[in-house]
């Protein structure tokens, strides 16, 4: 998974995350969490909200103003999830 990028969503308290478009893959995960999420509960799995997409992006809103959050992205084929992505970190207006 490569270009994760974030920016401020089109309503504050939003982000819009998208991801360079894969071939072969029909849905994308998106893991969102407060930066200061211990390692070991993401090494768990631990996310403070998650969603799946048919696109390379997505809008996540009702987040917390003033807070960092990061978010991975990892897609899917019809073998299953791939690898999640090194996060991206961005602080919601």
């Amino acid at each position: 998974m490569s270009d994760l990028a974030l920016a401020d969503g089109a309503s504050p308290r939003t982000l819009l995350a998208t991801v360079d478009a894969q071939a072969d893959m029909y849905a994308y995960d998106w893991r969102i969490f407060p930066r200061d999420t211990p390692a070991e509960e993401l090494a768990g799995g631990y996310c403070y909200r998650f969603c799946l997409t048919r696109e390379a992006k997505a809008t996540i809103d009702a987040l917390d103003s003033g807070t960092a959050y990061g978010v991975e992205c990892a897609a899917w084929n019809n073998t299953g999830p791939l690898q999640w992505s090194a996060p991206v970190f961005r602080i919601v207006q």
